[in-house]
C-alpha cells in the first residue's frame, strides 16, 4: 500500500504471523479458536482403496461414489485437426468452434 508520504510499504502476513507466532498463540481468544476446529469432527473426509468417505454434521458416516459423481457432471467434448493449421473444438453444448492456429499468433 501507499502511506500517508506515497511511499510504497509491503505488508508481509505471513512474515509477520512466523515471526510472532508463539505471541500470537499464547492469546486466549485465538487458541479458543483453534481449539474449536481442532476438535470438531464434523465434515471430517477420508480416502482409501474403498472410496471416498465423510463424517457429517450429526455424526453419520457418508460414502461417495466418485465415479458416479463424475460421470453425471463431465461433458464429451474432442478436438479434431483440420490439417490445415486449425482445429474443431465441439464444446460442451455440441457446438463445433475453429481454433485458427496460424491466424491467432
Amino acid at each position: 500500500y501507499k502511506n500517508e508520504k506515497g511511499v510504497d510499504v509491503v505488508i508481509d502476513v505471513p512474515g509477520s504471523v512466523s515471526n510472532q507466532f508463539e505471541q500470537i498463540i499464547q492469546n486466549p481468544t485465538v487458541r479458543e479458536v483453534l481449539n474449536q476446529y481442532l476438535t470438531s469432527n464434523s465434515g471430517n473426509v477420508s480416502f482409501d482403496e474403498n472410496g471416498l468417505t465423510y463424517t457429517d454434521a450429526s455424526g453419520a458416516t457418508q460414502s461417495l461414489d466418485l465415479s458416479q459423481l463424475i460421470k453425471s457432471h463431465e461433458t464429451l467434448t474432442t478436438l479434431t485437426n483440420n490439417g490445415n493449421g486449425s482445429y474443431t473444438y465441439k464444446n460442451e453444448k455440441g457446438v463445433d468452434v475453429v481454433i485458427d492456429v496460424p491466424g491467432s499468433v
